[in-house]
């Protein structure tokens, strides 16, 4: 197996018909999510140690990834994960009548599917087809998942498919484990948090380690230090086709822009200036409004926002600002859209593409 190949050159995806095809027969044109937006959609996927980001040859994929354990361009391991965005909804009876049709028009032997037990709750049909396909130079194993999940912003369609050499199987079986419970986690945890922001719960943030040191304070105009992050973005992917406004964040950046809003609640309004672009914040009775342009954000904001809004970043905070504490809070808006997302190094790492929101 090349470096070039892929599961979906191995085996042709588009010479056989597959559960994603049958929906899109049935509902209409699926929307392939770009793997720009992945850490929207999973926010917590984790890849095994080995496992490492490769070219899909061509064919449209969310992320593709190879393990290889001894030659460098001979893979052992390959993991396929798309994401769709689905038009209507999609029956259970239809997921499970053809979840196993790509496998069986490839040849496999040893099929098998299962129901993945979900908690109602989390409004998710899941699947998870094997088997192993008979091919040249190398028999390989085959797990197909499929997730149906049905959001406040529509219904998604998650499809993981792994294949790993037959003669590698024991030794990897581990790491196939932790590819298929790490995304089993990440969705989940995905979906409660997306339901937390709809029904209006989630004021609570996800916190991993942090360090101690000191803190530090701003003034009226702050210019943030080009290492630290601070982006403000209009993502219309934001959990499963839900649009935000997105402020990606490190320690630092949450410190600026503490700073900043603080100012502005105490002095009326505030200046912040960041990599090239102004953030005016202005206090205004009875405004939620974020007026967004490439180079310039003007955030209107009632005295009681701005103060919620300064809250939830000191949440965010820690003592050192260089120290990794992921984790985020939701605040409602009027303007461009309903969420706005406060989020510390969740993101940081992704350049999102600038969308301009729609005037309301």
């Amino acid at each position: 197996m090349p470096e070039s190949s892929s599961a979906s050159s191995q085996f042709d995806a588009a010479a056989v018909s597959s559960l994603p095809q049958v929906i899109a027969e049935r509902n209409g044109p699926l929307s392939l999510v770009a793997a720009e937006y992945l850490p929207l959609w999973l926010p917590e996927l984790k890849a095994p140690e080995g496992w490492t980001l490769a070219g899909s040859g061509g064919t449209p994929t969310t992320r593709m990834m190879l393990r290889r354990m001894n030659i460098a361009n001979i893979w052992d391991g390959c993991e396929v994960l798309n994401l769709y965005r689905v038009p209507g909804e999609v029956p259970r009876e239809v997921v499970f009548a053809n979840a196993d049709r790509a496998l069986h028009e490839y040849g496999a032997r040893n099929i098998h599917i299962a129901d993945i037990d979900t908690p109602p709750s989390y409004r998710t049909i899941t699947v998870r087809i094997t088997g192993d396909l008979i091919a040249e130079p190398r028999p390989l194993w085959a797990q197909y998942t499929y997730y149906v999940v049905e959001s406040a912003a529509g219904t998604a369609l998650i499809e993981q498919v792994i294949m790993v050499g037959l003669d590698a199987m024991e030794r990897l079986r581990p790491e196939v484990e932790t590819l298929t419970g790490n995304l089993y986690r990440s969705l989940l945890n995905s979906i409660e948090r997306g339901q937390a922001a709809h029904d209006g719960s989630a004021q609570q943030r996800a916190v991993t380690d942090s360090l101690p040191g000191s803190n530090v304070h701003g003034a009226q105009e702050t210019k943030g230090a080009s290492m630290s992050v601070l982006r403000v973005n209009y993502v219309t992917d934001f959990y499963y086709g839900d649009p935000a406004v997105v402020v990606t964040l490190d320690g630092a950046g949450v410190e600026e822009m503490l700073a900043a809003v603080q100012a502005a609640v105490t002095e009326g309004s505030s200046v912040l200036k960041h990599d090239g672009v102004i953030q005016e914040f202005r206090l205004q009775p009875g405004a939620a409004d974020v007026d967004m342009e490439p180079t310039r954000i003007v955030w209107r904001l009632d005295a009681a926002k701005a103060t919620e809004i300064a809250e939830y970043l000191d949440s965010l905070r820690t003592p050192d600002p260089r120290s990794v504490q992921s984790g985020h809070q939701y605040v409602d808006l009027v303007t461009p859209i309903e969420t706005l997302i406060l989020s510390r190094d969740e993101y940081v790492e992704v350049n999102f593409p600038w969308e301009q929101p729609a005037r309301r």
